[in-house]
């Protein structure tokens, strides 16, 4: 389910993972809820467009107390004007969510909260890889300076040191 970054730049993600917590949510949404899925895993985690969208259609619905349908998602994608770019994104955004709901191998929604901290989890790895990424490049750029404005030799500490 999930899938390791390669070595060679690609940042952790799973694609299947998003896929089926949505799924899971279509399917039984009361258990997905119960186990604090929302209290997990934001719309910013999914690292898919298309997931994070519909994970954020999902949410409204949720806090509005309306049910998670295939139907009343499309609508909400509607409402909220993303369903032409999920549209764009899957082919379809009814034939995705069917396809979401359809996963072979998920029968129940039990222990979606593991795939929603999965999910998180990547989140936050992509993010200590952006700012690292961010910093080594900042190191790497000697027109700018990164240490103190201050050289070392002329600091109130070392005036006077014996070297």
């Amino acid at each position: 389910m999930a899938q390791a970054a390669p070595r060679g730049g690609a940042v952790p993600h799973a694609d299947m993972t998003e896929q089926v917590l949505l799924g899971a949510i279509l399917l039984e949404e009361d258990q997905a809820w119960s186990e604090g899925v929302d209290a997990i895993v934001r719309p910013a985690d999914f690292f898919t467009p298309e997931h994070r969208a519909t994970y954020s259609m999902m949410l409204a619905l949720h806090r509005r107390g309306e049910a998670v349908t295939v139907p009343t998602v499309i609508a909400e994608m509607a409402r909220q004007r993303v369903i032409d770019r999920v549209d764009e994104l899957t082919g379809g955004a009814e034939t995705y969510l069917v396809a979401c709901v359809g996963i072979d191998w998920m029968f129940s929604a039990r222990g979606c909260s593991a795939w929603a901290r999965q999910i998180a989890e990547y989140s936050a790895r992509r993010t200590a890889i952006t700012n690292a990424t961010a910093q080594a490049s900042s190191a790497l750029d000697l027109t700018q300076r990164i240490g103190p404005s201050v050289p070392i030799y002329e600091r109130d500490e070392y005036r006077g040191a014996v070297v």
